[in-house]
C-alpha cells in the first residue's frame, strides 16, 4: 500500500521538479533562434497590435480619440520595426 502512495506522490511531483529543467532549455532554443525568424516575429506581433487596435476602434471598445492616439505609436513602433536592415 505505501509503494501505491510513494508511486502516486512521484507522479504528482515530478512535473513540479522538472519544469524547471524544461523551462530552462525552452528559453535556451529561443536565444538561438533570434536571427530571421525573430524578426519575422516582430514585424507579425507589430501589424497584429495595429490589426486589433483597429478593430477594437470598429467595435467600439475604443472611442476614435483613445484609438488614434494607439494607431500613432504603434504605427511608428511597426515603421521601425520594418525599416530595420
Amino acid at each position: 500500500m505505501s509503494l501505491i502512495w510513494a508511486s502516486v506522490l512521484l507522479a504528482v511531483s515530478l512535473p513540479f521538479l522538472l519544469w524547471p529543467l524544461i523551462r530552462h532549455q525552452e528559453l535556451a532554443g529561443s536565444a538561438e533562434g533570434t536571427g530571421a525568424a525573430g524578426e519575422r516575429e516582430a514585424r507579425q506581433a507589430a501589424l497584429l497590435a495595429i490589426e486589433e487596435v483597429e478593430l477594437d476602434e470598429a467595435s467600439g471598445r475604443l472611442d476614435r480619440a483613445e484609438a488614434q492616439s494607439r494607431l500613432a505609436e504603434l504605427r511608428s513602433d511597426a515603421e521601425r520595426i520594418l525599416r530595420r536592415p
